[in-house]
């Protein structure tokens, strides 16, 4: 069985983190019956019990009403349902468990006397007699050391341990002979691993399949008892295959980490950008007011106590944007520890058994999002002879947004060849995906050297208008505007089909469930189907949203639409609800000002809530705040020299946009600092 052959050095720093995983967070103690909660955060068995109790006491103390089948996390406060069987109905952590018994059976090793010399033998005391004895005088000394049980034992013990049905496959060693393994840490960790590689319901086997319809690793006999009729695959491929999905998971947090960090850094700027405006508008305030003396002193108190107001309410505001964003960056780098210690630690059975739970938790944490926003204090005057109240003038907040992660001014990392215009580009995995017009050929290269690696032919495709990548459903999907969608599988070379009426235009891909959002631009529609091609639902737009391109799901069930061509009287990019009613929209007559579009194709939202809208007619790409106020043009003909753009896809996982352009081109920004 291949269960981790493969072993490197340990680091100092991953020595730490080992042992940190070894510790339960409440009693500071090493595991004993770890448990792990939805949150990914592990307790002892007993700590949760305890925890739970002491809850429940202090909630009677202070008259409260707590729900008996919910609490919340003793680290991070998020809240959980008990399960019907109590907190040992809770998923254990077999990995976090292995951990535990490699460092309990390492700290016993290291601190038995037997390896000094064989006459020292007695003070190392049989566990089973000593615990008998209740705390008497009563010792027998230890010549045996069982790996399973963690216990050492007399000579009579470990005999009886042989024998009892339980514990007769246990591997027991002598002390004496057991002392090769204090010094040689990875010798024991083999042991363990092999250990934790035995089946629970018959241990002299090794689990070697994975059932997928019950989703546990079984051994022969489990597959000849009660699986043989399920689903088997090797679990080694079950393993492979959630380390690539691990290791997925740990770059997309990543990137998101910086992203936080560079959020969080912000704020301290803008922090102090916000105290000079709000100190130039009470400044100008105090001079209004001392021209007008006699008359404003009351309504000056007024407005200085409204500023006063909008300072404690911002500054709060931006406090606790600074306290979500390190939840959020603690939240996310315990992810990227566990999921690479587990992906670069765990056995087969380890990953096999916790990588769709952490696979589910990174899902939660790619919907993660935090809006760092700060409003701008002005003050304007009032001519005293033209007013009878309120003489000294207004303060207003004006809707900005300048908290955006992104680069000031993005490079040109490459450019990508081309003859024919670019009907869209996306990256799955390591690779690069680019489809032209009025060809049916899949042009593909490598996403970090950007190198050509193969091509495609889609039989069938017409006049390709679009492409969109699902990480979730390892896809691809391309719209033939003559009426279809395409599904294929890069690896498995599998394509396949469904008809959608309405000249299907721009894709997304939810990443949270892998359902396909559909933009039909004739019918005045958004359509969303499954992976395989079954309608969900069909959401059709206001008269005013003509030409509609693509359209992407945000938070609270809103859409955000992009609409507009040549003839159109509007130009803009709208949030809209289930129903299709615009609620909210930036831009209006076609234009090239700041609040102005002008046929924007297509657009992306990063995790954060900003859009990237590609304005073709005005050579350039405007960022938008989550509110759908303008932020900057990020990049365009005089900062980039990009004429005619068509497409465009944000890669949050390596910082890099992606905009295709009328002459074949596809240029490639670095927009995100990832490093």
């Amino acid at each position: 069985m291949d269960n981790d052959s493969t072993r490197s050095s340990t680091t100092p720093q991953q020595a730490e983190n080992g042992e940190k995983m070894t510790e339960c967070p409440v009693c500071g103690q090493i595991f004993s019956d770890p448990k792990m909660l939805p949150c990914l955060h592990t307790f002892c068995l007993r700590c949760l019990i305890r925890y739970k109790r002491d809850l429940d006491q202090r909630s009677g103390q202070e008259k409260r009403i707590v729900e008996k089948a919910k609490m919340p996390c003793p680290l991070c406060q998020r809240p959980f349902a008990i399960p019907d069987g109590g907190f040992e109905a809770l998923s254990s952590n077999s990995f976090f468990g292995r951990l535990a018994h490699q460092r309990r059976l390492s700290c016993m090793l290291s601190t038995s006397s037997s390896f000094e010399s064989p006459d020292a033998v007695s003070s190392d005391v049989c566990m089973p007699c000593a615990a008998a004895a209740g705390g008497g005088e009563a010792r027998e000394p230890a010549t045996f050391i069982c790996f399973d049980c963690d216990e050492k034992l007399c000579s009579d013990c470990e005999a009886a341990h042989r024998k009892q049905k339980p514990s007769r496959h246990h591997q027991v060693e002598r002390l004496t002979t057991a002392a090769v393994f204090r010094d040689d840490p990875e010798s024991l960790q083999t042991i363990v691993q092999r250990q934790s590689s035995k089946c629970d319901h018959h241990p002299a086997e090794q689990v070697r399949m994975y059932c997928t319809g019950c989703r546990v690793p079984v051994c022969s006999r489990c597959v000849e008892a009660t699986h043989a009729d399920h689903g088997l695959v090797k679990l080694g491929a079950v393993a492979a295959d959630g380390r690539d999905r691990l290791t997925d998971g740990v770059q997309r947090i990543a990137g998101r980490i910086v992203a936080f960090r560079k959020l969080l850094a912000s704020i301290a700027s803008q922090r102090s950008g916000f105290l000079k405006q709000i100190g130039k508008a009470e400044s100008r305030i105090r001079q209004t007011a001392d021209e007008f003396i006699r008359l404003v002193e009351a309504n000056r108190d007024g407005l200085l106590a409204e500023t006063e107001e909008i300072r404690a309410n911002t500054l709060q505001e931006l406090e606790k944007a600074g306290l979500d964003i390190e939840f959020g960056i603690g939240t996310m780098e315990n992810f990227t520890e566990l999921a690479t210690e587990l992906r670069d630690k765990g056995t087969d059975s380890d990953v096999a058994f916790m990588w769709d739970k952490l696979d589910t938790r990174r899902k939660q944490l790619e919907t993660m999002h935090q809006d760092v926003s700060v409003c701008s204090v002005k003050f304007r005057s009032n001519d005293v002879n033209a007013v009878k109240t309120n003489l000294l003038g207004q303060v207003t907040i004006l809707d900005i947004d300048s908290s955006d992660p992104y680069v000031d001014t993005p490079d040109v990392v490459d450019i990508i060849p081309g003859s024919a215009s670019v009907a869209g580009v996306t990256v799955l995995g390591s690779e690069l995906y680019i489809v032209r017009d009025l060809s049916p050929n899949l042009d593909i290269y490598d996403a970090r050297s950007y190198s050509p690696i193969r091509r495609m032919k889609l039989e069938g495709l017409r006049k390709p208008a679009d492409i969109a990548s699902c990480p979730q459903n390892r896809a691809l999907y391309v719209s033939d505007s003559v009426g279809h969608v395409y599904c294929l599988k890069p690896h498995g070379e599998e394509l396949t089909r469904w008809q959608v009426e309405g000249e299907p235009q721009g894709l997304y891909a939810a990443p949270n469930n892998g359902n396909l959002f559909v933009t039909c631009n004739d019918s005045k529609q958004v359509k969303e189907y499954t992976e395989d091609g079954t309608l969900v639902r069909s959401v059709r737009f206001q008269q005013d949203v003509q030409s509609a391109w693509q359209t992407i799901p945000v938070d609270a069930g809103k859409l955000v639409v992009c609409h507009g061509f040549e003839s159109g009287k509007l130009h803009r990019v709208c949030y809209v609800d289930q129903g299709g009613r615009t609620l909210r929209f930036y831009g209006g007559a076609n234009g090239s000002g700041p609040n102005r579009l002008d046929a924007p194709l297509r657009m992306s939202v990063d995790p954060f809530g900003y859009v990237f809208v590609l304005d073709r007619n005005n050579d350039r790409v405007q960022l938008l705040s989550p509110n759908l106020v303008h932020v900057r043009d990020l990049v365009g003909r005089s900062s980039s020299g990009i004429k005619q753009p068509r497409r465009l896809f944000l890669d949050v996982n390596s910082g890099c946009l992606y905009v295709g352009l009328i002459d074949g081109r596809v240029l490639i920004f670095r927009v995100l600092n990832t490093d």
